[in-house]
């Protein structure tokens, strides 16, 4: 029976079990500074309880409590999420080596995102990857501005963010279910992969068309992937696409990749339920086309978010014959409806095309205002 004191339940006549799953969900700065030094029993649960780590450099404050704090106060091996985010650049590099350093014996750790890395530090995240047995989620994303490749001696020549793509398709990471890689130069898996990659969940930045299917080879239970694809003068895939018989989500930002090369994609796809495409070609605001695919490759989707953002010159373009494919009975019968934004400048015609809602993150417009829009919503 629970001990009440003027009708109120006491904490500390909870047991260990449920103090613990309480724990477990309060961020650790707040619960220290709530319960820690309250008494005995309650400093050795605390230290004792499985921790999700959140540390930002926008907090510094925050940041400095836990690493001077909580850090030394708890068991390594009981953390098991470990966020990081310095995108603005507020934390000194000694600090982020410290944390890297620390970083090693979070041996249980199954989620592991760091956000804007140092090139510099990358080298020595590698080495201790490897080491989590546990870790089904990782997310890397290093800023552009941070990213400076490392100088190798002899024949050496690989980054070491291509280190990390092999620690992947080598099955280092076994447990990995989730997966996030964010870099500002385009990811190399061309390799000899030891087989089948268990990951469900991928999303990748800056990949060419060759490399991306040398993956997709090897990830035969992958049930969501997003991808930019930046393909230069690419016809046809080095591989063949195997069908993907668990994809359901694809999300594609297409760089100068063709409206064939989207397509070959889209046929391997067969239980594709939601298509997120955002293009920057002409070639790809064409409604007859869209729906064809969609009729006889993707039978089971239901849901089509499309974005294109084109700047051009010298073009007269009908909008309105634009726009007409997209108004027939198929687009009307789904719930699928676009939106035609026609921004005249100077030098250069700019036009948006996208789904209604809109899902583009950003609009380039510069006064004086002279936006033209058409659409089938109404």
């Amino acid at each position: 029976v629970a001990i009440r004191c003027k009708n109120m339940l006491l904490l500390e006549s909870l047991p260990n079990e449920i103090l613990l799953e309480i724990f477990y969900w309060i961020c650790p700065s707040d619960l220290f500074k709530s319960f820690f030094n309250q008494n005995s029993r309650l400093n050795l649960l605390i230290s004792a309880s499985r921790f999700r780590l959140s540390l930002s450099g926008d907090q510094k404050k925050t940041f400095d409590y836990c690493c001077e704090i909580i850090m030394p106060k708890i068991l390594k091996n009981h953390v098991v999420s470990f966020n990081f985010d310095d995108r603005h650049d507020r934390v000194s590099k000694h600090s982020i080596s410290q944390l890297l350093a620390d970083i090693e014996e979070f041996t249980e750790l199954k989620s592991l995102t760091i956000y804007a890395l140092f090139s510099s530090n990358i080298k020595d995240l590698i080495p201790k990857l490897g080491k989590f047995e546990c870790l089904t989620n990782l997310s890397l994303t290093f800023m552009h501005q941070r990213v400076q490749f490392i100088s190798r001696l002899g024949n050496d020549v690989e980054t070491d963010t291509k280190k990390i793509c092999k620690m992947i398709i080598w099955k280092e990471l076994r447990a990995l279910k989730h997966c996030k890689l964010a870099f500002p130069h385009t990811m190399c898996f061309q390799t000899t992969m030891t087989g089948p990659i268990n990951l469900e969940y991928l999303k990748i930045s800056h990949c060419n068309l060759t490399e991306m299917i040398a993956l997709l080879k090897h990830i035969p239970k992958l049930k969501h992937f997003s991808v930019c694809i930046c393909t230069y003068g690419e016809q046809y895939p080095e591989y063949e696409l195997p069908s993907l018989q668990y994809l359901s989500h694809f999300a594609l930002d297409s760089r100068w990749i063709s409206y064939e090369q989207t397509e070959y994609l889209l046929r391997h796809m067969p239980q594709l339920k939601k298509f997120v495409f955002s293009g920057h070609s002409l070639e790809f605001v064409n409604g007859n086309m869209w729906e064809r695919l969609i009729v006889q490759f993707l039978p089971l989707l239901q849901s089509f978010e499309f974005s294109i953002s084109v700047r051009y010159s010298g073009e007269n373009l009908d909008l309105n014959g634009l726009l007409l494919p997209f108004k027939t009975n198929f687009w009307s019968d789904q719930q699928w409806f676009f939106t035609f934004d026609y921004y005249p400048l100077e030098s250069s015609e700019n036009l948006y095309i996208y789904s209604v809602p809109c899902k583009m993150s950003s609009m380039y417009l510069k006064k004086p205002f002279n936006l033209q829009t058409l659409t089938t919503a109404t």
